[in-house]
């Protein structure tokens, strides 16, 4: 196995999509919790773990020599099926860039 796909495998990315427009390559960070007592989803990402997206974004990019816009968005879902609510999903577009925690 390549270090390229074994870093891959360690820091893993959620989901990577294109935009409807394909001109930008969208990294979707997921978090789900089943409340947000303690802490909210987005708490979650923290400075080590949008570095951490930062280099896994960079080696898909360098592995697939992708030469588009990129993007990094956040989906939070707070839920579960025990709970007689429907959960709450929020998705924030542009929510944090790996290049400002360096």
């Amino acid at each position: 196995m390549s270090s390229l796909l074994f870093l891959l495998h360690i820091r893993d990315l959620d989901i990577v999509a294109l935009t409807e427009d394909m001109l930008t390559l969208v990294f979707v960070e997921v978090k789900t919790r089943a409340s947000d007592y303690v802490v909210s989803p987005e708490e979650a990402v923290d400075r080590q773990k949008i570095r951490n997206l930062g280099i896994a974004a960079n080696a898909y990019v360098k592995q697939n020599d992708i030469s588009l816009d990129l993007r990094f968005d956040l989906i939070t879902v707070v839920g579960n099926e025990r709970d007689s609510t429907d959960p709450v999903i929020e998705h924030w577009e542009n929510a944090f860039n790996p290049m400002l925690v360096y």
